[in-house]
């Protein structure tokens, strides 16, 4: 796994966007099947996605939602397909 900034979720408001994030992936339609898989995290308010989903549609349908959630600056995907 690529490796992640030191100072996630810090700041109060990276905090409130990683929340977000969150939830959009649990209860949106596209991505609530394999959401549990997904850790998220933020860095002036830059988000990093990482963890294991079931194919490279669902990294990308994450990475999508993702974008969508108000507080979002940026999206680094580092998810990775379960073999």
């Amino acid at each position: 796994m690529a490796s992640l900034p030191d100072g996630l979720d810090k700041d109060l408001g990276d905090s409130t966007v990683s929340n977000r994030v969150i939830v959009h992936l649990r209860v949106h339609d596209h991505t609530a099947a394999f959401a549990r898989g997904i850790r998220v995290g933020t860095l002036k308010r830059r988000v990093y996605l990482y963890g294991t989903v079931p194919s490279e549609d669902a990294r990308q349908k994450a990475e999508r939602v993702t974008r969508t959630v108000e507080g979002v600056g940026g999206v680094v995907n580092l998810l990775e397909v379960a073999p």
